[in-house]
């Protein structure tokens, strides 16, 4: 295990706010409290704003790359697995794929949904959150719940929806 008690560039501080902020939204939307739900929202927003950094995109491709000819560098080594190491650079090479083949910033999509953009906008404000504020419409995507439902009542699947654009780089 590595352990950063500072770590000294802002890129390595990004992957490991987005490590944390995955990791939180994974435990929170798991569970099926009200609560957890308005949570995991946050979350999912703050999520959001670390991801759309315009070369947030590109230094993770960089870094995949690196990383991939660090590991070539083992080849040959008689104290290294081959089959490991093919292993890990196929790992390597299907999350570059993902990665480049998301087309725009990562998430964008997410950005870009009504539904969530009211929810956010509302998250600003203190007690925005409320039950009788949050009463929803049908906006005729499928990132909204049933007509007529406070927020707090967003079910997990439909929690757990919401970040794929993310998976491409949450692994």
């Amino acid at each position: 295990m590595i352990l950063y008690e500072y770590p000294l560039n802002e890129r390595t501080r990004t992957y490991l706010r987005l490590q944390h902020l995955f990791a939180r939204f994974n435990q929170l939307s798991q569970r099926s409290e009200a609560l957890d739900h308005h949570y995991a929202l946050t979350t999912m927003f703050e999520i959001m704003e670390v991801a759309s950094r315009s070369e947030l995109k590109s230094e993770i491709l960089k870094d995949i790359e690196r990383h991939k000819q660090q590991l070539n560098s083992y080849r040959g080594n008689p104290s290294i697995s081959e089959q490991a190491l093919d292993l890990v650079i196929e790992q390597l090479d299907q999350r570059f794929e993902a990665l480049n083949s998301t087309i725009g910033k990562i998430g964008s999509a997410l950005g870009e949904s009504e539904f969530l953009n009211s929810i956010r906008s509302r998250s600003a404000i203190p007690g925005g959150h409320a039950n009788l504020t949050c009463l929803l419409t049908t906006h005729g995507n499928t990132m909204s719940p049933p007509p007529g439902k406070p927020i707090c009542s967003i079910g997990r699947n439909t929690l757990r929806l919401w970040p794929k654009p993310f998976n491409s780089f949450s692994k």
